[in-house]
């Protein structure tokens, strides 16, 4: 079928609908555009509150190494130096490992340590 298109130019009715079904897809993939940055925007929100839930600072692992200290102590007290010096060890181990994944991930120095400090107790921020 031909259409009359302005002053006698014949266009093929093809084309109004080839058109019309371009226009439609690309509404479409803006729509799906649109849906995906709403999930994107939706996910980072989501991570966003989990990131602040769990940080903890510098006074949290100050509060978190008190605790460990009065624990082992009181452990110490009652069990002798060895339950306290395997709980020391594993405690010792996690900040190296900490100190360690930092510094692969290009932290140097003091920040370093301070970040694997707090990896390991950060905890105190909980109690």
């Amino acid at each position: 079928m031909m259409a009359v298109n302005g002053l006698l130019k014949v266009q093929p009715q093809q084309e109004t609908y080839r058109e019309r079904a371009v226009e439609r897809r690309s509404e479409r993939e803006n729509s799906e555009s649109a849906a995906q940055a709403r999930y994107n925007r939706d996910l980072q929100q989501g991570r966003r509150v989990i990131r602040e839930a769990l940080r903890s600072g510098l006074p949290a692992a100050h509060m978190g190494l008190g605790v460990t200290v009065i624990f082992l102590t009181v452990l110490a007290s009652f069990t002798g130096p060895r339950w306290t010096l395997i709980i020391a060890g594993a405690l010792s181990a996690w900040f190296l490992l900490a100190l360690s994944v930092i510094h692969i991930g290009r932290g140097r120095g003091w920040n370093a340590v301070r970040r694997a400090y707090i990896a390991t107790f950060g905890w105190g921020n909980w109690i």
